[in-house]
């Protein structure tokens, strides 16, 4: 629907709408309108969809135009303008909007080349450099460290205390890095029920876990405490579950904060333990080093801006160019057609004739290619800074009657 209201304006060609958790972007495309109007237009449709004035929501807004459009989306598609650097989720989001947009048939030739680009640069960002590599939050370098302690999460057992945001939000990450077998703890165990259904694990309350520590490969504390209340587990705990899993390791991730485990369980063999502090201060090193790697990741931006841009102004000059391609052509097929025709009447046979006429086409096509060849490689490099080199090309390649030539390339 806001797609349709945007194109429904003559002037707006294409469009595509971008929605994240921290942005929403037009991204358009328009002839002859004035950037003012443009804006104008847009809030309108923002104004629509919100049910908010204009007024209250007009100074939040930021708008590029031309390269500074081109490259803010490159940018953004290569994570270098979201809120955690470097961050691919947003790369996914862009795709799906580009897809709903394709889908509703409002891009054409200038937003399906942008995007393209754009899904390129951010590809060419996270292989040419190392701004995706660190982890960049508390529960994504968890899962880090546990992949560096056991090699490979597949099969490991993970056992959650405290099912809200920060521990569904682990679970989520130990998830997609392959492990699958879960055990949710809650204080409320229809809480900790939800969430071990949405990721096919067992459900326990506090009072009941005890015994199974022993079980879990990883344990995540993210419980929220009393600022009084003891550790949920101590060192004797941990220590009898070692004895139990015969020289296993344990990893333990506390991510509470009062804290979930006792700092004493940092001297247990085999137990490996990990706090918020620990792990934030892996995220800071982890921030620099991404930080690090921005201004390449700059760079390549702003030689793929300078790529698109020629390519746009490329296009430019290219309706001349088809239009006295269309016109030479016409005029090829006319003089092959009279050739054609006085061979006949020579007394060509029918059996001759195909492979005459062949090679009269392919030395009417080379001459005409080569006879172009140097106007069109001129306006190609002069017709972009100036329009009238365009004017002129079409002045020398042009017949000021062309009917009889495009009745000919009409048939």
């Amino acid at each position: 629907e806001v797609l349709g209201d945007l194109v429904s304006l003559d002037e707006i060609d294409e469009a595509v709408v971008l929605s994240t958790c921290n942005r929403t972007e037009v991204i358009t495309t328009s002839r002859g309108l004035e950037n003012s109007s443009l804006r104008s237009h847009i809030e309108g449709v923002f104004e629509q969809v919100s049910g908010m004035p204009q007024r209250e929501f007009t100074s939040s807004l930021y708008s590029y135009n031309d390269s500074e459009a081109v490259g803010h989306l490159f940018r953004v598609a290569a994570g270098l303008d979201s809120m955690i650097l470097g961050e691919p989720q947003v790369l996914g989001q862009l795709k799906a909007a580009y897809r709903v947009a394709r889908k509703v048939g409002t891009t054409d030739g200038t937003l399906n080349r942008l995007f393209d680009r754009a899904f390129g640069v951010a590809k060419a960002v996270r292989t040419k450099t190392g701004i995706g590599r660190n982890a960049v939050s508390v529960c994504y370098a968890a899962k880090e460290l546990a992949l560096q302690i056991f090699g490979s999460l597949e099969g490991a057992r993970i056992m959650l205390i405290g099912a809200g945001d920060t521990g569904t939000l682990a679970l989520k990450h130990f998830q997609r890095a392959g492990a699958s077998q879960f055990l949710v703890v809650n204080k409320t165990l229809s809480k900790a029920a939800e969430l071990a259904e949405l990721v096919g694990g067992a459900a326990l309350d506090l009072h009941s876990f005890q015994p199974l520590l022993s079980q879990a490969d990883i344990i995540i504390g993210a419980a929220t405490l009393g600022q009084d209340a003891p550790p949920l587990i101590g060192s004797q705990d941990i220590q009898r579950a070692i004895r139990e899993r015969v020289g296993q390791p344990q990893f333990l991730i506390d991510l509470g904060v009062p804290r979930n485990f006792d700092a004493s369980i940092d001297g247990v063999a085999d137990a490996f333990l990990y706090n918020v502090d620990d792990l934030e201060a892996v995220v800071a090193e982890n921030v620099c080093a991404r930080q690090m790697e921005t201004q390449r990741a700059e760079l390549i931006v702003s030689e793929e801006v300078q790529k698109f841009l020629r390519w746009l102004e490329m296009r430019s000059v290219e309706p001349a160019i088809r239009e006295v391609l269309s016109i030479a052509q016409g005029f090829e097929e006319r003089e092959v057609e009279k050739t054609l025709r006085r061979l006949r009447s020579l007394g060509l046979s029918d059996s001759q004739l195909p492979q005459v006429e062949d090679a009269i086409r392919d030395f009417s096509h080379a001459l005409l290619a080569k006879v172009l060849h140097k106007p069109i490689s001129t306006l190609k490099r002069q017709g972009i800074e100036d329009r009238s080199a365009v004017d002129s090309f079409r002045e020398y390649f042009t017949p000021r009657d062309t009917s009889k030539v495009k009745k000919i390339t009409g048939r």
